[in-house]
């Protein structure tokens, strides 16, 4: 399969890379606005390399791209992907709000075409523990969920060529619909709930005084004031190359406390503990490799545009009732 990568300088490239390789794929070209951002790939791959992302698809043909770029650009991205019927995955968030998601989404269901999204913690351990348990029922149906997840500063996107990430105008907004997006996604697959309901927002740029935010806290629930969920996420730890995470998820009868890799199972009065990571990272070549079996096998993505869409309306949401 030949795969083309569009748009390399953004920090999640890198980590998608070698599930690329690991499925047997051929990068056969990359893109960038730097072309100093494709140097490494030209050099490991012996790639074409573009300035232009418009110029690649113009002129390459790939079997499949993976896409991401600036938020304000990823729409049109995916809408041209869509146009030239190149099967795709594309980062998220997707744009900067949920409709524009939802006019790609429109045109890819329209034309029929595989498209999936980065919603890496679909392939977590945690996430295949709950899944058979729940399925089973050795766990009774999720009543809430909490997720704390604080990252370093906004002053590493620079570092990493990724300065748009501190422009409201490029990038949508800050840590709210940079990392709540998998937190949101976690409660519709795990919980069941399709369209949360936000019930309450707080976001601020205190720690840092930036134009984006460097904390957000959403409390949203499934509309019926049944199961619940509260997250908090940052642009706040002081060490850049680490993150606090901390999840708790409870049921009837049992309680699932994650951190520091461990998770901690308290179910009829037995305690189980675990050895589970919850750092992304590692996520994404696996969803990479999974990811392009699924389209070689005519399978349907793990997550696709409208789970993307459905995540978004409730990031719209949670900047309006925060009043942004």
């Amino acid at each position: 399969m030949k795969v083309a990568m569009l748009e390399v300088s953004h920090w999640h490239a890198e980590l998608i890379r070698p599930g690329v390789e690991a499925a047997g794929a051929a990068i056969v070209a990359v893109s960038d606005a730097s072309l100093a951002a494709t140097a490494p790939w030209v050099e490991r791959f012996g790639c074409s390399a573009y300035a232009d992302w418009r110029q690649l698809l113009d002129k390459e043909r790939p079997d499949f791209a993976f896409a991401f770029g600036i938020h304000r650009a990823m729409p049109a991205i995916a809408a041209a992907l869509v146009e030239k019927r190149i099967p795709f995955s594309l980062e998220k968030p997707g744009g900067l709000k949920a409709a524009d998601v939802a006019a790609v989404r429109k045109a890819q269901e329209k034309a029929g075409l595989f498209a999936s999204v980065h919603l890496v913690n679909r392939v977590s351990p945690l996430v295949a523990l709950l899944r058979e348990r729940l399925a089973s029922g050795a766990l009774g149906p999720i009543a809430h969920m909490t997720f704390s997840d604080l990252a370093g500063s906004p002053d590493r996107y620079p570092r990493a060529g990724c300065g748009w990430m501190l422009d409201p105008q490029a990038a949508g907004g800050g840590c709210l619909i940079n990392l709540s997006v998998h937190f949101v996604d976690l409660f519709r697959h795990l919980a069941g709930v399709e369209a949360p309901r936000v019930t309450g927002a707080v976001v601020s740029s205190r720690v840092h005084g930036r134009a984006v935010e460097d904390m957000a806290r959403v409390l949203m629930d499934d509309g019926a004031g049944g199961r619940s969920c509260f997250m908090e996420v940052g642009y706040v730890h002081p060490d850049d190359a680490q993150r606090h995470q901390e999840y708790a998820i409870v049921g009837a009868g049992w309680l699932a406390e994650i951190a520091e890799g461990r998770c901690r199972i308290v179910s009829n009065g037995r305690e189980e503990v675990l050895a589970l990571p919850i750092v992304a990272s590692p996520f994404y070549a696996t969803y990479a490799q999974e990811t392009l079996a699924r389209a070689a096998r005519g399978r349907a993505p793990l997550a696709g545009l409208a789970d993307l869409e459905a995540v978004m309306r409730v990031i719209d949401a949670a900047y309006a009732a925060a009043g942004r």
